[in-house]
């Protein structure tokens, strides 16, 4: 690390303390934390560059991403208390959206942490995140809450064993979650798979599921390979106690079921092998035969 990244990592630390000094990091005004204050974002882009005093640090002058605005308005399940998915810019000021995008990667190379400044009403809640990763592809950064630097992301590789099961829910503060791991999963499937519909066009995010084939409340694990990018709409469909659609574990092909057919569903994609990477068996195999055993269930009761 540089001597001038360095004098920036004190710098990002320093705010932090006055994040802290200022009552926070829960319930700042707005005028704390943008141009006003302490400039971890300023103006309406969601990317917050601080050009002028980063831009000198990197070749390219793009600079080094110093906050992140997160308002929770188009994509309300892409944050939660341990990080945030962060979404791409894409505004149509293309050269500066491509700036912001490269000033994100330079912070994670660069190994220092950014401000993720969440809206909540009138207030701003503040946290020290790290990228951890980002894929171009499903054009999304994966950002993690912490106040130390957290240990290097490793991708999902399927050389190693697969994992059916998990923990399941877990209790915090009170309250338990059954998805507690949801925002990395949902980058994972999203880099496993691409960002569309398993079973139709529909490719955008902010309309996909990252859906467990092997349910959360049977433990199932959030390896992605338990798990599929698709709609709500057949999201539903596939539901274990709907069955409406369904998955042969053996040759990948969609079966519609239960009084539901390929056409009624609106299903354009009738087998999954045009997946880059196929979910793994096991989780197949346990979503079948969970939806048998809950259909033979409804037509004996």
């Amino acid at each position: 690390m540089s001597g001038l990244i360095e004098q920036e990592l004190r710098r990002r630390k320093g705010l932090w303390d006055e994040v802290r000094a200022l009552g926070g990091p829960d319930g700042l005004k707005p005028s704390q934390v943008n141009e006003h204050g302490l400039r971890l974002v300023a103006g309406q882009r969601g990317i917050y560059r601080d050009a002028d005093l980063t831009g000198p640090l990197t070749p390219s002058g793009d600079g080094l991403t110093v906050g992140l605005r997160v308002t929770g308005r188009v994509y309300p399940d892409d944050v939660d208390d341990e990080g945030v998915l962060y979404h791409y810019p894409r505004t149509g000021h293309r050269t500066t959206d491509e700036r912001e995008i490269s000033a994100t990667k330079a912070a994670r190379e660069n190994g220092l942490p950014v401000f993720a400044v969440i809206s909540e009403g009138k207030r701003r809640n503040v946290r020290l995140g790290w990228v951890l990763d980002w894929d171009d592809r499903a054009e999304l950064f994966l950002v993690e809450f912490s106040e130390i630097s957290p240990p290097k992301y490793e991708p999902v590789s399927d050389k190693e064993p697969f994992e059916p099961f998990g923990s399941g829910a877990v209790v915090k503060d009170g309250k338990q979650s059954t998805r507690p791991n949801q925002r990395r999963f949902k980058y994972q499937v999203l880099q496993r798979y691409g960002a569309e519909c398993a079973f139709c066009p529909i490719d955008r995010k902010e309309l996909l599921d990252a859906a467990h084939l092997i349910a959360k409340e049977h433990k199932g694990s959030d390896h992605s390979g338990n798990g599929l990018p698709i709609c709500p709409t057949h999201h539903r469909a596939m539901d274990e106690k709907t069955a409406m659609l369904r998955i042969d574990p053996e040759t990948l092909e969609v079966v519609a079921d239960n009084g539901a057919t390929i056409d009624g569903l609106r299903i354009t994609k009738t087998s999954l092998n045009h997946l880059p990477n196929p979910p793994h068996q096991d989780a197949l195999q346990y979503l079948w035969d969970k939806q048998e055993v809950n259909a033979r269930a409804k037509s004996s009761g």
